[in-house]
């Protein structure tokens, strides 16, 4: 959890590695918690949304190929969402950091 925010600070704040590391540990710290809860509650919904997918292919009985296309297509769909939904967490606790060091 405290490396959560790793990439994103990597792109879009132009900084190395270690300095990225050290970032994300920083934002994270004093919220750990609600980052956990969140991710686990976005996995669940992920896996939710692609367990009813297989429900879906497994009673309409599609072949597998087909299966394995629309399966993609779902993936196609959830993964964006939920990159976008950590991608707002790191910008809400990047302002909470900032706006706590400002003072």
């Amino acid at each position: 959890m405290l490396f959560s925010f790793v990439s994103y600070v990597l792109v879009f704040e132009n900084t190395g590695a270690l300095e990225a590391l050290r970032r994300s540990r920083a934002y994270v710290r004093g919220h750990w918690w609600a980052v956990l809860w969140r991710e686990i509650a976005l996995g669940l919904m992920a896996m939710g949304a692609y367990l009813f997918v297989l429900l879906v292919l497994e009673i309409l009985r599609l072949p597998d190929a087909l299966k394995e296309l629309l399966l993609t297509g779902a993936n196609t769909l959830v993964v964006p969402v939920t990159s976008v939904y950590v991608l707002l967490m790191y910008r809400e606790l990047k302002s909470l950091h900032h706006g706590k060091n400002s003072d």
